[in-house]
Order: C-alpha cells, then sequence, then structure tokens
C-alpha cells in the first residue's frame, strides 16, 4: 500500500516518471490480486516511459477497470470517484494526473488495509 499523497508528490517531483513506473506497478498488483493477466512484462512500463501518451491511455481506460476487479472480488462497494477519469481526455489536464492516481490508489488502499 501506498500513500495516495505520495504517489501525488512523486509523480510531481520525477516529471511524471513515477507517474508511469505507478500506473505499471498498480496495474501488477491488481492483476495479480484479481488472478487475470500478469503485467509483469517490462515491455508496458517501457511503452509508458517512451511513449507518455500511452502512459495516459493506461491510467483513463485500463486501470480504472483493473481497480474496480480489485474492488469487486474484496466486495468492497463500488467507489463513485472511479468513473472520473473521462475528464481527463483533454490534453490540457495531463499534468494533473497525478490527482487521478491519488483517487486510484485511495481506492486500491481500501482494499488492501481490509484484507486479511
Amino acid at each position: 500500500a501506498r500513500h495516495p499523497l505520495a504517489v501525488l508528490l512523486l509523480s510531481y517531483l520525477t516529471g511524471g516518471l513515477y507517474f508511469a513506473y505507478w500506473t505499471y506497478r498498480a496495474m501488477q498488483e491488481c492483476s495479480l490480486y484479481t488472478g487475470g493477466r500478469a503485467y509483469e512484462t517490462r515491455s508496458e512500463l517501457t511503452l509508458m516511459l517512451l511513449f507518455p501518451p500511452y502512459a495516459v491511455y493506461t491510467a483513463l481506460f485500463r486501470l480504472p477497470d483493473l481497480v474496480k476487479g480489485v474492488r469487486k472480488t474484496a466486495s468492497a462497494p463500488e467507489s463513485a470517484a472511479l468513473a472520473i477519469g473521462p475528464i481527463f481526455l483533454h490534453p490540457l489536464l495531463w499534468p494533473v494526473l497525478p490527482f487521478l492516481a491519488m483517487i486510484y490508489q485511495d481506492a486500491l488502499n481500501q482494499v488492501w488495509f481490509s484484507a486479511p
């Protein structure tokens, strides 16, 4: 579990590099928790680092479904905050994507801290 504020701050301090790494790790953790496809290939992370729009795509379209799957597997209630992603489709809002990561991390922490 990571502190949501740490995700936000590290994403800005590293110029977005941590955001790509966090997205990769969050996808990996979610898929392992739900028993789905493992995101262990470094090609995902490499692609996010070399082509930042792919990190945006992953954070907006792939990660929310994985987080919802984790919450469903853990029988946690659905989080309305996970539906906010499409707002960030506008490229001018990409600099504030770490706030979205903070929301996702909080939704994951609710599951991680309640799991036995």
